[in-house]
């Protein structure tokens, strides 16, 4: 197989990826610095808060639609090549080893293996099929799901990946619809064709798969072309959707600010500066799409009071996340508005339920200089440590509906 499918393959993939989880995020072959020289740890990782998405990519000059159980073969053992390199990250993590990943800056920085609770396996197989339009005939890699030494390992197609990121454009959304993929596939109380027509499922009829997975009496049968139906028939609705959520990328520029803000206050210590980043950025971007609009929504309605008012701040809690943020615009220099944020965080720590909460501060309508900053707190050792402030109501409590994309 010429090298350039490979590499090929490996570019589409990390634009796939940068496209659910942002450039920031994607490392394209990071390494392990040992004795004997620098050895890839994987094709891409994903890093975001305690998260790693460990991604391996293969790719097979095999025409899908020509697949018979000799051709079948050749592709599993492709993909079992693929699970047995999981062992270099897996090994990596668990002797420390040191492992550098290089920035969007070029600056190649030490990835910190102790906040990483989580890891997630995911192998992209490229396989050309020229019936995948045709959900009838569209190629389905038969282990969509395996377990290799502690970790979960998903299985996609690649054109697949291509195609579901229109749907799945944040971190958050991506991890929801995985852990929803698992539950499905070793409850087998679905039956589904295909990796799209489930996407198209989990959008449309959300309700029904978590019936199925709660009451043993129903199950769900997909037939093929739920995905070019939800396409089709949902256009209109996803449109309107598109126009509710555009406010979610004042959300998408903030992060980004904030970014550049560590990019250019930590260049003395690399290291400390993007391991920073990747916390606090990586808890920014356990959001979901829709919430991201939600907050938009009140970004735009509290730096309006900011006109009138000195400040402007509001409390937004993901439940799903059990993280809370605090969002704060001031009319002052960056130093009183950090000594703001620090007490109206400590402050609210004693009046939300979540493990965590991160401060955001801007600067308010009336003053402008293009820096975020952001600090995370505790909850819990802040209320050990600080004293709540008698009669002190920082926010009024908002009772949350479960509502879905579509309202």
């Amino acid at each position: 197989m010429p090298s350039s499918h490979g590499t090929k393959a490996e570019d589409i993939l990390q634009q796939v990826c940068s496209c659910i989880f942002g450039n920031e995020l994607v490392f394209r072959s990071p390494f392990v610095a040992e004795e004997s020289g620098r050895k890839e740890l994987t094709d891409i990782l994903v890093l975001f808060d305690d998260i790693a998405i460990i991604i391996h990519s293969k790719s097979v000059v095999i025409q899908a639609s020509d697949i018979d159980d000799i051709k079948l073969g050749r592709i599993k053992k492709k993909h079992q090549k693929a699970m047995q390199q999981f062992s270099t990250t897996l090994n990596a993590y668990s002797r420390n080893a040191d492992v550098y990943a290089k920035m969007q800056n070029g600056h190649d920085f030490k990835i910190i293996w102790s906040r990483i609770k989580y890891k997630i396996g995911l192998i992209s197989l490229n396989i050309p099929d020229s019936m995948h339009e045709n959900p009838e005939f569209r190629f389905q890699y038969p282990n969509m799901l395996d377990v290799y030494r502690d970790i979960k390992i998903h299985t996609f197609i690649l054109t697949d990946l291509c195609k579901m990121a229109c749907e799945l454009t944040t971190p958050a959304d991506f991890i929801y619809y995985i852990m929803t993929r698992e539950k499905c596939i070793n409850e087998q109380k679905l039956i589904w064709g295909n990796e799209l027509d489930l996407l198209a499922l989990y959008k449309m009829r959300y309700p029904d798969i978590e019936k199925s997975l709660n009451e043993q009496c129903y199950n769900i049968f997909v037939s093929p072309g739920l995905w070019e139906d939800y396409r089709g028939i949902y256009a209109e609705k996803i449109n309107e959707r598109q126009e509710r959520h555009e406010n979610s990328i004042i959300y998408d520029k903030i992060i980004k600010i904030f970014y550049e803000t560590l990019q250019k206050e930590f260049y003395e210590n690399i290291n400390e500066s993007e391991n920073h980043y990747l916390l606090l950025f990586g808890k920014l971007n356990k959001t979901t799409r829709m919430e991201r609009a939600e907050i938009g929504n009140k970004l735009l309605q509290s730096l309006e009071k900011t006109k009138k008012k000195k400040c402007s701040y509001f409390i937004y809690t993901s439940k799903l996340m059990n993280i809370s943020y605090l969002f704060l615009f001031v009319n002052e220099n960056r130093e009183i508005r950090q000594k703001i944020l620090s007490y109206l965080c400590e402050q609210a720590c004693h009046q939300i339920t979540s493990k965590e909460l991160i401060g955001i501060a801007s600067n308010g309508a009336k003053q402008y200089d293009n820096v975020i900053d952001a600090k995370l707190f505790n909850v819990e050792k802040i209320k050990m440590e600080i004293k709540q402030e008698k009669n002190y109501k920082l926010f009024e409590s908002e009772e949350k509906k479960k509502i879905s994309e579509w309202q």
